[in-house]
């Protein structure tokens, strides 16, 4: 999301920055929680020839 240099260029710098930084943290360990959660449903040794 960006927006239009109308002058708040101050604002997007210290305040929207902000807010997508976190976003996409908060999105990065929505991830590594689906991750570690599918990695569990899959048993050690598993391999892609088994599905066949």
């Amino acid at each position: 999301m960006r927006r239009k240099s109308d002058g708040s260029s101050a604002f997007c710098q210290l305040v929207l920055y902000a807010i997508e930084a976190c976003s996409n943290l908060s999105e990065m360990y929505v991830a590594a929680g689906k991750n570690d959660h599918y990695a569990e449903r899959i048993p050690l040794g598993f391999s892609a020839q088994r599905l066949e």
